[in-house]
């Protein structure tokens, strides 16, 4: 309130010295030695206090009143009920020299604290009184904590009390919220309360775990909890018949454990059936099967299929809570509209996909991560730096809870690659290294492709280069496809410095199998690296009528760094080329590039285009 009136003094709307408090002496404030703890510390210690000692949740609530209010050491011990005023958020707190101040704390540490008083004096007043009523008192003090939505300590109630049964009912009541919200780690540690044998009997609990474990990445859980809804579902069908809709959502569960795995399982049944149950199905349900039918067809290049599945899912995404399913569906459909070289829908996707997720979520929450993370891939590819690292740093803090491959790929590749290009080859080499280490921890063979192919890209890394037999690639299976071209590329771009004959001859090859009709950019980007090959073998004027459509096709959808991050040599056929149309020299058949277009391409800075396409960063032989 002193600041509030010497403000208003200041600023001319109150009677100079017309505040009564300036008539009052001040207290002197104590000295103190104390210092803040550096957060990643505090971070520690609370973990520590939550998952140790003898009593974890009194230490938690102790420590998070220290957290709040800055109390010293004595200011919790000499709490008593009646110093919490519970209508204004206010504890009467009793420091060092005798001292007391009321101090204002959050509704949440407010409720817990009167939960733990209100607990404690009944326990204690019904043990000496009426010690037969000790489980209704446990009773009632479970149904007051639940319906304030403090689980943990209702579930601990609800077993003093006897009644296992009530302790499930709680999560699973709020089981289907928890998962909604991404509230996962929550849920399987009050599920972790509960005795296995009376949980296991509730499907209903048993499927939502499921849901909690594959998010978390945690197969072996997925697989024991779906085990044991289906067991105990008591609509469960005889062989030969339908599906139930609790067998029906444990079987779609398989096709996004599938997907978050990198593979591509056969759910077409499984998610057409899950179209026809809309009336008996939930939305979370609906929304995943959204998912897991856009994903499909996204890696069978079926990219106008992904859209359609997102228009299929949008009425049902608007009544699940978590921004999560919408993201993941938006970042599908972006991704599909990006292949498809739709950079105006591509951009739409990605940028209402990180909305959402900022808006539902949190600027700093994983949704917001992995949706910036794609929206920072689309921006690298428009040169846009700036933006594109500080939206792809934000994604590499999630590690291994970044998403399905499509998002790491952008996180770890394209975030190593753009730390190369702003001249940090160890940030970059860091980036790389810690995709590498998540590829090999999670087996994800698509990543791990990936991360050797930017590792070589920057000459840090040389493959075996020679043709081997190999299994044929599954039809219509485009994860085995992706993995064998960036193989591919990888083995292109070792042989381009110091076999440039054998690695036109491979990269030809390469282009030939992609069908430009079908997947737009992936044949643009086979073009860049099959001309920087002919350009680099010395052939020049072939280099350049295979690069001729290129240029006039990015500066049309706006894109630069797919040449630049070819290198110098392309660099040099462009600049070739833009000689030719300024002096008239161009061939009739070769179309015309923009002016400022090839401008933004040639003056870029030279550290810039060095250590790119087949330029080193360290020299290594050639094979």
């Amino acid at each position: 309130m002193r600041y509030v009136y010497r403000y208003a003094e200041d600023s001319g709307w109150g009677r100079p010295g017309g505040y009564p408090a300036r008539r009052i002496a001040k207290p002197a404030r104590q000295p103190s030695h104390r210092y803040a703890i550096p957060p990643n510390r505090l971070t520690e210690i609370c973990t520590a206090a939550a998952t140790s000692g003898d009593d974890p949740e009194l230490d938690s609530l102790v420590l998070r009143l220290h957290i709040e209010t800055a109390c010293r050491r004595g200011g919790a011990p000499a709490l008593r009920p009646h110093d919490l005023d519970e209508d204004q958020c206010l504890v009467l707190l009793r420091e060092k020299g005798q001292t007391e101040r009321w101090q204002p704390i959050s509704p949440t540490l407010m409720r817990h604290l009167l939960a733990h008083a209100f607990a404690e004096f009944l326990r204690q007043r019904l043990e000496r009184d009426h010690p037969e009523q000790v489980a209704e008192l446990h009773h009632i003090t479970s149904d007051w904590l639940g319906s304030h939505q403090m689980l943990s300590e209702a579930i601990d109630h609800a077993m003093a009390a006897g009644d296992p049964e009530r302790a499930v009912e709680l999560v699973e009541e709020n089981a289907r919220d928890l998962v909604e919200h991404g509230q996962l780690a929550t849920l399987t540690g009050l599920a972790a309360k509960l005795p296995p044998r009376h949980a296991a009997a509730h499907p209903l609990l048993q499927i939502t775990l499921a849901w909690a474990n594959v998010l978390l990445r945690r197969p072996a859980e997925v697989h024991t909890a779906l085990r044991l809804a289906i067991a105990s579902d008591t609509a469960k069908s005889a062989a030969g018949q339908p599906m139930s809709d609790l067998e029906l959502e444990a079987a779609l569960l398989h096709g996004v454990e599938f997907a978050f795995a990198d593979r591509i399982d056969d759910r077409d049944s499984v998610v057409e059936e899950c179209r026809s149950r809309t009336d008996a199905l939930t939305p979370w349900v609906l929304c995943a099967a959204s998912n897991v039918g856009a994903f499909v067809a996204l890696h069978r290049f079926d990219f106008d299929r992904v859209r359609e599945w997102h228009e299929w899912g949008a009425p049902y995404f608007r009544h699940v809570a978590s921004a999560l399913s919408i993201m993941y569906s938006h970042c599908l459909a972006g991704i599909a509209a990006h292949e498809q070289l739709d950079m105006d829908r591509a951009e739409h996707h990605f940028q209402t996909a990180l909305q959402l997720a900022r808006t539902t979520a949190g600027e700093n929450s994983q949704t917001a991560r992995l949706a910036g993370a794609m929206l920072g891939d689309f921006r690298y590819e428009r040169n846009e730096l700036e933006e594109a690292e500080l939206l792809l740093d934000n994604g590499a803090q999630l590690g291994f809870e970044g998403g399905p491959v499509d998002l790491l790929l952008a996180t770890y590749a394209t975030g190593a690659r753009i730390k190369a290009v702003r001249g940090d080859l160890a940030a970059a080499v860091a980036r790389l290294t810690e995709g590498a280490r998540v590829a090999g921890t999670l087996a994800l063979p698509r990543l791990a492709a990936r991360i050797v192919t930017e590792r070589v890209r920057l000459g840090l890394e040389q493959v075996t280069a020679a043709d081997r037999q190999r299994a044929p690639i599954p039809e219509n299976n485009g994860i085995i496809t992706a993995i064998r071209e960036s193989e591919e590329e990888s083995a292109i771009r070792t042989l381009l410095r110091g076999h440039p004959d054998l690695a036109a001859a491979r990269s030809a090859a390469l282009l030939r199998s992609i069908d430009p009709g079908r997947r737009p950019r992936a044949a643009l980007y086979a073009t860049l690296l099959n001309a920087n090959c002919l350009a680099t073998q010395g052939h020049t004027d072939d280099a350049a009528d295979e690069l001729a459509p290129v240029p006039a096709r990015c500066a049309h959808i706006g894109i630069v760094r797919p040449v630049l991050d070819e290198g110098p040599t392309l660099i040099g056929v462009i600049r070739r080329m833009r000689n030719d149309q300024e002096q008239g020299r161009q061939r009739p058949a070769r179309p015309h590039v923009p002016r400022a277009f090839l401008a933004e391409l040639l003056d870029q800075p030279a550290g810039e285009l060095q250590n790119h396409g087949t330029g080193l960063t360290s020299p290594i032989e050639g094979p």
